[in-house]
């Protein structure tokens, strides 16, 4: 008999444990989602910013390869076979694409923020000018 109230009051203590354990983890994972909005930008994307979104590459002079960026939705940027040059963040202001990049050079790091025109975007192509260059970039 006595055996028998231990092996309940056993099964007793794990169902409350489990009950317990699915009720704070529900309240934890619903805190992470909150958290995760509070600290992550949340937000609807222009239709220009939409139509930059992917990857654009561009040839590198004197090469047979390529270098570019990928914007990606959330406002970071990527970097594409561009050595030590890092693409952090982009945006758009009326018809101009900003890049936050980052340069890593004999050990130092320095930001810049290179601002484009957008002088066309294409579905397979994008035009970036700066003064009187004109940038054309792929996409992949």
């Amino acid at each position: 008999m006595l055996q028998t109230a231990i092996k309940l009051s056993s099964f007793t203590i794990v169902v409350l444990l489990s009950l317990l354990f699915i009720l704070l983890w529900d309240k934890y994972h619903i805190e992470d989602i909150n958290t995760y909005k509070m600290t992550h930008e949340v937000k609807q994307l222009s239709s220009k910013e939409k139509e930059l979104l992917g990857s654009w590459v561009e040839p590198i002079s004197g090469k047979s390869d390529y270098q570019g960026f990928t914007l990606c939705a959330d406002g970071t940027a990527k970097s594409i076979n561009t050595g030590e040059l890092f693409y952090k963040k982009w945006k758009i202001q009326g018809n101009k694409l900003t890049l936050e990049v980052e340069t890593y050079d004999k050990g130092l790091t320095s930001e810049d923020i290179e601002t484009y025109i957008i002088a066309e975007v294409l579905d397979d192509a994008l035009l970036l000018k700066i003064g009187e260059s004109i940038y054309t970039y792929k996409r992949v």
